[in-house]
């Protein structure tokens, strides 16, 4: 019986693990198959290879193509534990953390990132939802002229130019959007856009169906189509398009808050409560959003539930008339009269602080 050298064996275990390595990289890279089994072969070519930054940031793409933000971030922070500079990691983790409606956080890390078109471009989305349109028009120019030939990155560029009232920014890059992608069903979202500036709901719906016919997970599009039906009191139909949104976009605030209204339309209260939460959650600073969760408490006659939520609110906003009167009103069917009194006190404090400013002007 001959015994094979250590050698020998040494080397057939090696060309065994290579082979295993070989068959994870494949099923990694393997589009057709479930994301979970992708998933499991990165995680098993990651245990093997715990310091390949390339892998981390394989399988964070993966997830983030997949909308699961929260997972993405997990495997991305694991990837930075190992290496810490490691720019395109960094990147994916701005974009895990602007997806979960982190936009400062975002907007930090894409700060300390070399310049580049898709840096650029998420700055730029980060500015937009935190409501800076002058600083979004610039960052999404910048990653238009950093190479970015992307319709959707043209498309937010052109609604900047449109929120800051900039007719020949607007008109320019739509004629550059003309150019290089006019099969885009973003061309059809902003013929929508168009018409429903002009309350031309029925010509707006058309090009909104028509974009989504083309490509069902445009970002926010679902959303627009389902508030006009919405507005058309076409409930169920609007319901479905808010979901449609939030399976694309979960921490959305206004898409959690109009299908939680929907379903306070359609008697389903319970259901709704879940979704204004969510909405307050995640935009501290949406007046309506407390306003509606607080209404649809008080009519279940969750009273305490509603006081609760309209303390938070006027913190948030202690110049707003509107909350010590709802305040007043609650404590009022609570039987806490002293309480109200306060609240009422404050009310017509706020009220006449209001009417003295009004004169001013």
């Amino acid at each position: 019986m001959v015994v094979p050298s250590l050698a020998l064996v040494l080397l057939q275990t090696a060309a065994g693990s290579d082979a295993v390595t070989a068959a994870a990289h494949s099923r990694a890279e393997n589009s057709s198959l479930p994301v979970s089994d992708r998933g499991q072969a990165y995680e098993e070519l990651i245990r093997s290879n715990p310091s390949n930054a390339s892998l981390y940031a394989g399988y964070a793409a993966l997830l983030l193509a997949n909308r699961a933000y929260t997972r993405a971030l997990t495997w991305i922070e694991k990837g930075l534990a190992k290496t810490p500079s490691d720019g395109g990691l960094r990147l994916r983790q701005a974009i895990a953390l602007h997806a979960l409606g982190r936009h400062q956080e975002s907007l930090r890390i894409l700060e300390g990132l070399p310049a580049s078109g898709e840096s650029r471009f998420y700055m730029g989305l980060d500015w937009r939802s935190l409501g800076d349109h002058k600083s979004a028009q610039k960052y999404l120019g910048e990653a238009w002229d950093l190479g970015l030939r992307d319709p959707y990155a043209l498309y937010s560029l052109i609604e900047e130019d449109h929120a800051l009232g900039d007719k020949a920014s607007g008109l320019r890059h739509f004629r550059w959007f003309l150019t290089a992608f006019p099969d885009s069903p973003w061309l059809h979202v902003l013929y929508a856009d168009a018409y429903a500036q002009k309350d031309n709901d029925p010509e707006a719906r058309k090009e909104y169906e028509e974009a989504l016919r083309l490509k069902p997970d445009l970002p926010a599009v679902n959303f627009r189509l389902g508030f006009l039906l919405y507005k058309n009191g076409e409930y169920l139909p609007a319901a479905e398009r808010f979901r449609k949104e939030l399976d694309l976009n979960p921490s959305y605030s206004d898409a959690n808050l109009f299908l939680g209204q929907t379903l306070r339309n359609l008697g389903r209260e319970q259901e709704a409560i879940v979704y204004l939460r969510k909405a307050v959650a995640l935009d501290a600073r949406s007046e309506h959003a407390y306003q509606a969760l607080v209404a649809v408490l008080a009519e279940c006659g969750d009273l305490e539930g509603a006081l609760e939520i309209l303390r938070m609110a006027e913190k948030e906003f202690p110049a707003d008339p509107a909350f010590p009167a709802q305040l007043a009103r609650v404590l009022t069917r609570l039987n806490r009269e002293e309480e109200a009194l306060k609240e009422q006190e404050k009310f017509r404090a706020l009220k006449q602080l209001e009417r003295t400013r009004e004169t001013k002007r």
